[in-house]
C-alpha cells in the first residue's frame, strides 16, 4: 500500500475558482492529481474526514467528488479499507471524465424546469381531446 508523499503541495485544494462549486474544486484536485502522476496507481487518499479537516469543506462534499471518481474508474473505494487510485486508469476519448452530475437532492436550474414546462405544453397541446 502506497500514501501519498507528506510534501504540503501534493495533494492542496486548488484554488477557489470564480463559479465553481467545492465539489467541483475537490473532483478537479483529486482527478488533476491523479492524471499529474502525483497520485500514482494503487495509491492510497488520505481518509475523507482527514481531507475535509485540510481543505476546510464538509466531509459530505469530499464523499460526492470521491464517489463521482469511483463511478468513472479514476478511484476505487474499499469500505473499511480506504480510498486508492485505480490500478487501471480510463483512456482519454470515449471514457473521458463526465461532467460533474448534480447532487442528489437539489433543485434543478430554471432552464431545466423550463425546458420541461416547455416539453409538457407541447405535448398536451398535441394531445387530442376526447
Amino acid at each position: 500500500m502506497r500514501l501519498p508523499p507528506r510534501d504540503g503541495d501534493t495533494f492542496a485544494l486548488l484554488e477557489a475558482m470564480k463559479g465553481l462549486s467545492r465539489r467541483t474544486q475537490v473532483y478537479r484536485t483529486c482527478l488533476k492529481a491523479i492524471l499529474d502522476g502525483r497520485l500514482p496507481r494503487g495509491t492510497r487518499l488520505p481518509a475523507a474526514r482527514e481531507l475535509a479537516r485540510q481543505w476546510k469543506v464538509a466531509r459530505n462534499t469530499i464523499d460526492e467528488a470521491l464517489m463521482q471518481l469511483q463511478a468513472e474508474g479514476f478511484l476505487v473505494r474499499r469500505t473499511g479499507d480506504g480510498t486508492y487510485v485505480a490500478d487501471e486508469l480510463p483512456r482519454f476519448g470515449k471514457d473521458e471524465p463526465r461532467k460533474m452530475r448534480p447532487a442528489t437532492g437539489l433543485e434543478p436550474s430554471k432552464s431545466t424546469k423550463r425546458r420541461a414546462c416547455r416539453c409538457a405544453c407541447t405535448s398536451a397541446a398535441m394531445t387530442p381531446a376526447r
